[in-house]
């Protein structure tokens, strides 16, 4: 019966010191865990500061860009004004010289790009 006794005292033991040896174990890997989400836990606070700031300068640059974007226009309808203005100026300016040299309405379309009924009765004007 003694025999028995010890082997069961040794199981017994054997047990308590494998549970212990567990529990050292499981208590690192718990501690490595814990270590590990609180470092991915900061990364994860730098990522989302960083995010907001991208998003700021995001929406300054689509500011910006629509602020450009409305110059550009505005530019571009001048100019196109200008332009139109310009050339209608140097169109009949260019006309007049074109017809005192006797060409017809029809060069007077082409190279000026008047109407037809333009190019005519500055071609009768100047005949008259």
């Amino acid at each position: 019966m003694i025999e028995s006794d010890v082997l069961i005292l040794l199981a017994i033991t054997t047990g308590i010191t494998a549970i212990a040896c567990l529990s050292i174990v499981f208590t690192m890997q718990l501690r490595k865990t814990q270590l590990r989400i609180s470092s991915l836990e900061g990364e994860l606070s730098q990522y989302k500061q960083q995010l907001k700031a991208l998003n700021k300068g995001t929406v300054g640059v689509g500011r910006h860009l629509s602020a450009l974007e409305k110059r550009l226009l505005s530019g571009l309808n001048k100019a196109e004004k200008h332009g139109t203005q310009e050339m209608s100026m140097f169109s009949f300016g260019d006309a007049n010289r074109l017809v005192e040299q006797g060409v017809d309405a029809d060069v007077l379309v082409k190279r000026c790009g008047m109407s037809r009924a333009e190019a005519e009765l500055l071609c009768k004007l100047r005949s008259a």
